[in-house]
């Protein structure tokens, strides 16, 4: 969690300068949706068909450090993204779920889902209604590529 929120803190001035940029994370949710996991996990779902189902790629991306790397592809222009992705470590939170662990509340569920997208939005937030920390999250766009999965965004808010 330090280091999730020592990220969010160096990016939080960047976020809010390139907002506009983050078109793809509009309409996330703000609580776990379990119907949106069914979809991630039903294997006739339009995400995953083809030669690559998602739900076969993102446990081997959020556990696998060199298939992780091999599969991140951020456009040049994405400084923000590609910032955010140099420096984040909690890949395995990209995992739907909502719970309370060391004093923080917090949820994570898959949006914009489609055949060649899937978008997850991770949220935490104190369970102390008078701490100093008022929460963090991380939003993450997932697009098919040559029909293979590749992490094409990300945006860490604080």
């Amino acid at each position: 969690m330090k280091n999730l929120v020592l990220t969010l803190f160096l990016t939080l001035f960047a976020f809010n300068l390139y907002a506009d940029d983050f078109s793809w994370g509009e309409g996330s949710p703000d609580k776990y949706q379990p119907s949106t996991t069914k979809i991630i996990v039903t294997r006739t779902s339009p995400c995953n068909q083809g030669d690559e189902a998602f739900m076969d790629f993102i446990p081997k991306f959020r556990t696998n450090k060199a298939f992780r790397n091999s599969r991140i592809r951020i456009a040049a222009e994405d400084e923000i993204s590609q910032m955010s992705a140099d420096c984040y470590e909690n890949w395995h939170l990209i995992k739907a779920g909502k719970g309370v662990s060391d004093g923080a509340r917090y949820y994570g569920t898959w949006f914009n889902i489609s055949a060649d997208q899937v978008c997850f939005v991770y949220s935490e937030s104190s369970v102390d209604p008078n701490a100093l920390w008022g929460g963090s999250g991380a939003y993450f766009r997932f697009q098919r590529i040559d029909d293979q999965w590749y992490l094409t965004g990300i945006m860490l808010a604080g």
